[in-house]
C-alpha cells in the first residue's frame, strides 16, 4: 500500500526516497537542474566565444582590406600633387634652367587686385627692391595677380623667397597655370568697362542690365535712381554755380541712361592700385568662363596647404619646389596666376624652366640667322661641372641681361714662372648647353666683358648633333650628360672644334669672333643640337653668342 501511495505521489518510484525524504529529494533535483542550466550556459559561453573569436578574425581581415586601399590611395594621392617641397637647397636639380619668370625676358604682371603698399612688379626683378605687399583686406575675398609670360615656358621647380617682409608675409598662397593668349584681351576689356564706370562717375552706368546685376534685386528701386540721375544732369546743366567745361563735357557725353558712353580724355593703360571683392570677382569670372569653354582652365601647380609660412618663416626665408607631375612639365604654360590667402606679401618668385619658341615656318626655309643660344630661343644650360667658382654662374654666359657671366678661381697648382702654355694643367670644367633647336652654327662670339685682365688662355668648345636627346625634358637630359661626363671614356660622341684662343694685345678690345666657315667643316659637322664649352687654363668671359640657321625644332 505504501508502495502504490508513493508512485502516485511522486509519479516515479525511487527506493532511495520514502516519505521523511522529500525535502532532500527535491534538493537533489534542483542541484541537478542547476548543473543542467550550468552546462548549458557554458555550451553558449563557448559558442560565444567562438563567434567573437571569429568576428575578431573578420575584422582584423576587413581592416587589412581597408589599410591597403587607403595606402594605396594615399599613394595614388600622392603621386597626384603638382608640387613637393625640397628641404634640403643640395637636392635641388634646376638651378640650372632659366628664370623663365624674370622681367628681363618680357614676363609682366597683366592684371593684381591689390598693390598699395609695395607694387606687384617687383616680385620678378632681380634687384633688392621689396616685393610685393598687398593691403590688409577687410572685405570679402582674397588677394591675387596674374602674370603673363612673354613666351610659352615649361616650368620644373618654383622658388619662393620672403626676405625682408617678415611682418608682412602671407599665410598661405597658391600658384595656378594656365595656356590661352586670349586672357589678356578680357582683362583689358574687363578693365576698360570698369575704368569707364569709374570716369563716368556717379552719374549713370552703362546699361540697365548691368544696373540690375551689380545692385539689389529691387528693380523698381534702381529705375527711380535712373530717373533721379537724368533729373541731376538737367539741374547740373542750368546750375551757374558748378558750371564749367569739364563738367559739361562729362554731362554731355552720356547719350542714353542704357545706352554706351563715350568718354573724354580715357587712358586705356590707365592702372588701379586696388579693387573690390565685385570688381576683382567679375574680372576673375569673365576669365574662368573664357578657359572654361576653350577648355584651358587653371591648373594647380602649387597647392595653398603647402605650407604655413606665418609658423615656418621665422626658421627660413626661401622654400623651393619641384614639379612632381610629369604631365605638368610636358605642356608649356603663357599665363600664372599667384593666390595669396587672405593677403599680405611675398618678396620674389623665381620658376625655373625652359622657353619654347615657336619659329615661324619663313625662319626654316629661309635659313634666316639668328642667335641659337639665346634662353628667349630655347637654349639653356643643362649640366656644368666646376669646383673652383669665383664669380657668376655659367647658365649667365647665354643671358645677354647678365653682365658677370662666370668666372674661375685661379689655378692653384701654377709653376712660380710661367714659361709654356698652362692649358695641359688646367681647373676642371665644362657646361653643356641644349639649343631650342638643330641648327647649323656660323659663327660664335664672345665677349670677356669686366674679365679683360682675367680672361682664360683659350676656350675648347664642341658640337653635338643628338635630335633623339634634344626631344627630351631637361631633368632627363641632365641625367644622360651627367652620367656620361664621370666615365673615362665618354659614350656621347662630341665633335671638337679647334682651341679658340684669346690674345689682348688692345686692352679695350673685348669681343672675339671665332668664325666656323674659315675651317674646313662641313655642314654636318657644323650641324648641333648642343654644345659644349671649356675654359682653359682658367679665367672667365663674360657672354657667348651663337650665330646659326635652323634647321628643325624640336616639336
Amino acid at each position: 500500500m505504501k508502495e502504490s501511495s508513493s508512485k502516485q505521489e511522486g509519479g516515479i518510484y525511487n527506493p532511495l526516497c520514502n516519505m521523511n525524504d522529500k525535502g532532500s529529494c527535491r534538493k537533489r533535483k534542483l542541484n541537478e537542474d542547476d548543473n543542467i542550466s550550468n552546462d548549458i550556459n557554458e555550451e553558449d559561453n563557448n559558442l560565444k566565444r567562438k563567434k567573437q573569436r571569429k568576428d575578431i578574425k573578420n575584422i582584423r581581415q576587413i581592416m587589412n582590406i581597408f589599410n591597403g586601399i587607403f595606402n594605396w590611395i594615399v599613394s595614388k594621392g600622392m603621386n597626384r600633387i603638382p608640387c613637393r617641397e625640397i628641404e634640403n637647397i643640395n637636392d635641388v636639380d634646376f638651378f640650372n634652367f632659366n628664370n623663365v619668370l624674370s622681367k628681363h625676358y618680357g614676363s609682366k604682371i597683366i592684371f593684381v587686385t591689390d598693390d598699395s603698399i609695395s607694387k606687384s612688379e617687383n616680385i620678378l626683378g632681380d634687384d633688392n627692391k621689396v616685393g610685393w605687399i598687398t593691403r590688409r583686406r577687410r572685405d570679402v575675398g582674397h588677394e591675387w595677380l596674374i602674370i603673363k609670360l612673354k613666351h610659352p615656358s615649361i616650368i620644373y621647380g618654383i622658388e619662393l623667397n620672403f626676405d625682408n617682409i617678415v611682418e608682412d608675409v602671407c599665410p598661405h598662397l597658391s600658384i595656378e597655370v594656365s595656356e590661352n593668349n586670349a586672357i589678356d584681351d578680357i582683362i583689358k576689356e574687363e578693365e576698360f568697362i570698369l575704368n569707364e564706370r569709374d570716369k563716368v562717375g556717379n552719374f549713370t552706368t552703362f546699361t540697365k542690365n548691368e544696373i540690375e546685376d551689380n545692385v539689389s534685386d529691387n528693380t523698381k528701386v534702381e529705375k527711380n535712381k535712373d530717373m533721379e540721375n537724368i533729373k541731376n544732369m538737367d539741374i547740373l546743366k542750368d546750375t551757374e554755380n558748378i558750371k564749367n567745361e569739364q563738367t559739361i563735357k562729362r554731362v554731355e557725353n552720356i547719350k542714353n541712361i542704357h545706352g554706351t558712353q563715350n568718354i573724354v580724355n580715357y587712358d586705356k593703360n590707365s592702372k588701379r592700385k586696388s579693387y573690390n571683392f565685385l570688381d576683382s570677382y567679375k574680372i576673375d569670372k569673365s576669365i574662368s568662363d573664357l578657359l572654361e569653354q576653350q577648355n584651358t582652365p587653371w591648373v594647380e601647380l602649387l597647392q595653398a596647404d603647402c605650407v604655413d609660412f606665418l609658423k615656418t618663416v621665422g626658421k627660413k626665408k626661401t622654400y623651393y619646389f619641384k614639379i612632381n607631375n610629369e604631365d605638368l612639365i610636358k605642356k608649356p604654360w603663357t599665363h600664372i596666376r599667384v593666390n595669396l590667402y587672405p593677403d599680405g606679401g611675398i618678396n620674389k618668385i623665381n620658376f625655373f624652366g625652359e622657353f619654347i619658341s615657336l619659329f615661324k615656318k619663313h625662319t626654316i626655309i629661309s635659313k634666316q640667322k639668328i642667335f641659337l643660344n639665346k634662353p628667349e630661343n630655347g637654349c639653356t644650360l643643362i649640366y656644368y661641372h666646376c669646383d673652383h667658382i669665383y664669380k657668376g654662374h655659367p647658365k649667365y654666359i647665354i643671358d645677354s641681361y647678365k653682365t658677370d657671366g662666370f668666372c674661375t678661381k685661379r689655378l692653384i697648382n701654377r709653376p712660380p714662372i710661367i714659361l709654356r702654355t698652362l692649358t695641359n694643367n688646367s681647373i676642371c670644367n665644362s657646361s653643356i648647353f641644349k639649343f631650342g633647336v638643330r641648327g647649323i652654327v656660323e659663327n660664335f662670339s664672345i665677349d670677356i666683358g669686366n674679365y679683360k685682365y682675367d680672361h682664360p688662355e683659350c676656350i675648347q668648345i664642341y658640337l653635338l648633333d643628338c635630335i633623339d636627346i634634344l626631344t627630351l625634358n631637361l631633368l632627363e637630359q641632365k641625367k644622360i650628360f651627367e652620367e656620361d661626363e664621370k666615365l673615362l671614356k665618354k659614350k656621347i660622341q662630341w665633335i671638337q672644334l679647334p682651341p679658340f684662343k684669346i690674345t689682348t694685345t688692345n686692352q679695350k678690345k673685348t669681343f672675339f669672333h671665332f668664325n666656323l666657315l674659315e675651317y674646313n667643316l662641313t655642314h654636318m659637322e657644323r650641324t648641333a643640337t648642343h654644345f659644349k664649352i671649356s675654359i682653359l687654363p682658367d679665367g672667365g668671359i663674360s657672354q657667348i653668342n651663337v650665330i646659326g640657321t635652323v634647321l628643325s625644332t624640336s616639336l
